[in-house]
């Protein structure tokens, strides 16, 4: 798997990848936090999206999908 990257690299063409996105609630109090998920740039709307929530963020690092196990686990 390869180290984290800066967002500005990351492949904007649809592909798949782990995105890390750093969320500033901008609130006194309220906690900033990060979570890693994937997603994919959808170049038709110019927009990061999380594949589970299909909801638009702003992530500040990427990393390659890491590579599916080679058998199933019982």
């Amino acid at each position: 798997m390869s180290e984290w990257q800066p967002i500005e690299t990351a492949p904007m063409d649809g592909t798949l990848i782990l995105l890390w996105p750093y969320i500033d609630f901008g609130e006194p109090g309220e906690k900033d936090f990060c979570h890693v998920t994937a997603g994919f740039f959808d170049d038709e709307w110019k927009n990061w999206y999380d594949l589970n929530s299909q909801e638009l963020f702003n992530p500040t690092h990427w990393m390659t999908l890491p590579v599916p196990p080679a058998e199933k686990t019982p």
